[in-house]
C-alpha cells in the first residue's frame, strides 16, 4: 500500500490511498465515483494545499453537497480492473475549539433525520435510566455527560456491525465501532433536545477513517469523540459532516460489469 501526506504547520500526516479492485480477472466496463476526502476549511482547521491524483484520470470535478462537504466526482467508461485515488497537501489544525453555526435554513438539516438514527427500547431505556437523570441546564456539560456515558456503555468491537447498523441496533448490542458510538450519541443528544451531527475524518494513528460528533452549544459547533471520550483537538482532521454516516461516506460509486470488487483504505497519521 502506498502512502501520501497531509501536513500541519508542525506535524506530518501520512494518509493511505483508496483502492477499488476487481476480485476476478474480469474487467469492469466503466465506473462512477464520488469521494468525500477533502479536509474541511473553516475556523477550527484550514486546508492550505491540496493535490489529487486519480487512476483512471478521465473526467474529475468538485462539487459541494447539501451539507457543505466537498465532493470529488468522476467517471471512466473504459475497461479497467482498478480505481485509485490519492490526495496530499497541507492542513493546519487546532486553530479554535468550535465552529460558528450555519444559517438557520442549513442548520435545520441537522436537527432531525438520518435513517440510521433510530429510536427503540434499548435507547429509550438507556436515556430514561442513565442519561436523563444526569442532565442539567448547561448544554455543553450535558453533551459531555452523554459522551462519557456512551463511552462507558459501549464496547469497541469490530465485525459485529456494518455500514447499515442503526443507532438502536448498536445500543441493543452495546458494541460497535466509531460509527456506532457516534450514532448512539447523536440519538441520545436528540432525545435530550440537543442538536447533533455526524463527523467523518482522520485521527493520529494507523487504520482507516474515524467518526465523532459535533453538538450545537450557544450558536457554535463543539466536537465530542465518544469512542475515545475526548474533545477533538489538533489530532483530529475533519473531512465531512451529515445527519448520520450515510450522508457523508468517504467513497460511494458504481463499478459497471460482472466482476465483484474489493475496497482498500489505509490511513497512517503521526506527528512530525
Amino acid at each position: 500500500m502506498d502512502f501520501i501526506t497531509i501536513r500541519t504547520s508542525d506535524r506530518l500526516f501520512w494518509l493511505g490511498r483508496y483502492k477499488l479492485a476487481a476480485k476476478t480477472p474480469q474487467l469492469a466496463v466503466g465506473s462512477s465515483q464520488s469521494l468525500r476526502v477533502i479536509p474541511h476549511t473553516g475556523v477550527v482547521q484550514r486546508c492550505t494545499t491540496l493535490i489529487r491524483e486519480t487512476q483512471p484520470t478521465n473526467a474529475n470535478w468538485k462539487i459541494t453537497d447539501a451539507f457543505g462537504n466537498h465532493v470529488v466526482c468522476g467517471y471512466d467508461y473504459t475497461p479497467t480492473d482498478l480505481f485509485n485515488f490519492h490526495e496530499w497537501g497541507t492542513v493546519v489544525t487546532g486553530l479554535a475549539d468550535s465552529e460558528p453555526v450555519e444559517p438557520f435554513e442549513q442548520l435545520q438539516k441537522f436537527r432531525f433525520g438520518g435513517h440510521l438514527i433510530t429510536f427503540g427500547s434499548a435507547l429509550k431505556t438507556f436515556d430514561y435510566t442513565v442519561i436523563h437523570p444526569l442532565m442539567g441546564s448547561d448544554s455543553f456539560l450535558n453533551a459531555h455527560i452523554i459522551m462519557t456515558q456512551v463511552y462507558q456503555y459501549m464496547t469497541y468491537t469490530k465485525g459485529v456491525t456494518n455500514v447499515k447498523t442503526t443507532s438502536e441496533e448498536a445500543a441493543a448490542l452495546k458494541k460497535g465501532v466509531c460509527q456506532d458510538y457516534a450514532h448512539v450519541m447523536i440519538a441520545l443528544c436528540r432525545m435530550e433536545g440537543l442538536t447533533a451531527r455526524y463527523v467523518t475524518g482522520f485521527l493520529i494513528g494507523e487504520g482507516e477513517s474515524h467518526a465523532w460528533v459535533e453538538v450545537l452549544v450557544r450558536d457554535r459547533w463543539y466536537g465530542f469523540d465518544p469512542t475515545n471520550n475526548v474533545h477533538p483537538t489538533f489530532r483530529h482532521i475533519r473531512v465531512a459532516v451529515g445527519r448520520d454516516a450515510d450522508d457523508c461516506p468517504m467513497n460511494r460509486g458504481i463499478i459497471y460489469g460482472k466482476a465483484n470488487q474489493i475496497v482498500n483504505v489505509a490511513v497512517k497519521v503521526w506527528e512530525q
